[in-house]
């Protein structure tokens, strides 16, 4: 056996740790505020400096020194902590001395030591600066690589937010809005920079919390301690990180279920249920479930049916739109028949469903459903059906409305109250791949952007023209678009209602990487503005934990999809 290598490491060790003939420290040196600067990147990057400071905070690839409080400067601008870029064993208040080069990564500033001397050790560590988020850019710098504190909310779930503990969170000082939610892309581009909001990670292995706790999106976080790990990657502007020592949190309450006053005659609701799948009959009667959507198997799908039967159950509408369910027609088998007949199992006879089976149904592999209660509501005539085969053309002659991706909506007119109110049912294109479209991010609509402003601009025409007369009118499901994106404005130029416009309080109906916003939309007709007892779009799924998948078995609502029910009370 070779013991030259190990006798190399011992010898290496052993000059790092043996005191120097003289005590250098207090001997001149640069200050760490003096090394990090006031700007992004140190001054003296590339060069080999001395510097002094407490040690903080350990980590796997080095550690933390912090100048201490009374020693120092007075600037604001510049950061009084600095990463060590060495894995020697170092206890955290040991006052240490080191000679290193200085050197730049993912916008750190650190120094690797080429010589190191412990010049005494402290009865504590620095004590940490309070933060009152949100922070600019440029205070994130200044307090880089320093031990902080403060409170936040919770605005984000990371991929390490695992089933049985979580890694990291995303904190901000509010609830984060998709850009295209408050107003067009370009006119708040600013408004939502990655600076207003940290990412807390477990500075160690222990997770910062346990997913049995029912986290949402909002929960407050009353306290967190650890150092600031601001970091970025080329092209991107800087994303603070602190990788937390201590936390604290406190769950947001869930909703309760909703309670509808007694002067309400319809409740509507739109739901896109995350793609309900249910396999196919294969030999022996055994399902085989081959789609790359939904359940993957009979239990999921077991679970999957009983946590959306109990939501619908919840939401009790008079007539449902159901977005992503398994486009394989109406047969005993199908995926809308077994939604349906589940659902009809928990209800009264009086509490009935039925469905609305349109002979058109598209290409696409999932379907919009439309189910009524015939207790409440009485069709009026067959559906009508708007596809690109009966859409309305463009100047070019081509039209409107494209198959791909954006599901034949269904019109159907009902008779409620001696009353008619026609109801489109609709699900349109999704951002999530591309329609070959050369101006896909026009007003910062996504992909497909055009197509839905098409889709949209088709179904006027259609209601205008071709669809049966009615009283009221309403236009229920997932549009796809924000509510300030280039879609929705010709309804709201065309004097259509937005029934999230008679809540009180600002809604969302999904969530995409810690952004809220609202894909799912209820319009209504100028008819029925005094008619609207209620709106509510029901925060059950968009901002609990993504890790509480729709095919738990749980006996719970939420998280039964990554959508919110959309809820709208009319008297007629």
């Amino acid at each position: 056996m070779c013991r030259t290598p190990l006798i190399r490491l011992w010898l290496l060790l052993g000059l790092l740790t043996l005191p120097a003939a003289a005590d250098p420290c207090g001997a001149a040196y640069h200050t760490i505020a003096d090394i990090q600067g006031d700007g992004q990147h140190s001054p003296y990057a590339g060069q080999r400096l001395t510097t002094e400071g407490v040690v903080h905070q350990r980590a796997p690839f080095g550690f933390w020194i912090q100048t201490p409080a009374a020693q120092q400067d007075d600037n604001p601008a510049t950061s009084e902590g600095l990463f060590i870029a060495s894995r020697r064993l170092v206890k955290t208040g040991q006052r240490m001395r080191l000679t290193g080069r200085i050197s730049e990564r993912h916008s750190i500033t650190r120094l690797t030591p080429e010589h190191m001397y412990v010049c005494a050790t402290e009865p504590g560590v620095p004590q940490a600066t309070r933060l009152t988020l949100p922070l600019t850019a440029a205070q994130w710098e200044a307090v880089e690589g320093m031990r902080v504190e403060g409170h936040a909310l919770v605005s984000g779930f990371t991929e390490q937010s695992g089933i049985l503990s979580g890694s990291s969170l995303w904190a901000s000082a509010a609830l984060m809005w998709q850009p295209t939610e408050l107003a067009p892309a370009a006119a708040v581009r600013g408004q939502n920079n990655r600076h207003e909001r940290l990412l807390l990670q477990a500075a160690g292995r222990q997770p910062l919390w346990r997913s049995q706790l029912p986290l949402r999106l909002g929960s407050r976080i009353p306290f967190f301690r650890g150092v600031v790990d601001s970091f970025t990657r080329p092209g991107q502007a800087i994303q603070p990180r602190v990788l937390a020592t201590e936390l604290q949190l406190e769950p947001q309450p869930r909703p309760a279920l909703p309670d509808y006053p007694p002067a309400v005659s319809l409740v509507v609701a739109g739901f896109n249920v995350n793609n309900y799948f249910n396999g196919v009959l294969g030999p022996q009667g055994k399902m085989q479930f081959r789609h790359s959507r939904g359940a993957g198997n009979p239990s999921q799908l077991l679970a999957q049916t009983q946590r959306l039967v109990r939501t619908l159950v919840a939401i009790n509408a008079d007539v449902l739109v159901l977005n992503e369910v398994e486009n394989d027609g109406f047969g005993a088998h199908s995926a809308a028949r077994q939604l349906l007949d589940a659902l009809n199992r928990e209800q009264e006879k009086s509490g009935l469903y039925r469905l609305i089976t349109p002979a058109h149904k598209g290409s696409d592999a999932i379907r919009t459903l439309l189910l009524y209660r015939p207790a409440v509501l009485q069709p009026v005539a067959a559906v009508q059906v708007l596809h690109q085969h009966n859409s309305a053309p463009d100047a070019q002659g081509k039209a409107l409305f494209n198959d791909y991706g954006n599901r034949p909506v269904l019109i159907q007119t009902f008779r409620h109250r001696q009353q008619t109110i026609q109801l489109a049912a609709l699900h349109l294109k999704s951002k999530g791949s591309s329609c070959g479209e050369t101006a896909q991010q026009q007003n910062g609509g996504g992909r497909c952007n055009q197509s839905r402003s098409r889709a949209v601009l088709a179904l006027q025409h259609f209601l205008k023209h071709q669809a049966l007369a009615a009283d009221h009118r309403l236009i229920v499901g997932d549009f796809n678009s924000y509510t300030a994106e280039q879609p929705l404005q010709p309804l709201f130029q065309a004097g259509w209602l937005r029934a999230a416009g008679f809540s009180e309080t600002r809604s969302h109906s999904y969530n995409y990487r810690g952004l809220l916003g609202n894909l799912d939309h209820i319009f209504l007709s100028p008819s029925l503005r005094s008619k609207v007892r209620g709106y509510l779009s029901w925060a059950i799924n968009s901002v609990e934990n993504p890790a509480l998948a729709p095919y738990a078995a749980t006996q719970e609502i939420y998280r039964s999809s990554d959508h919110d029910p959309q809820i709208l009370l009319l008297e007629l």
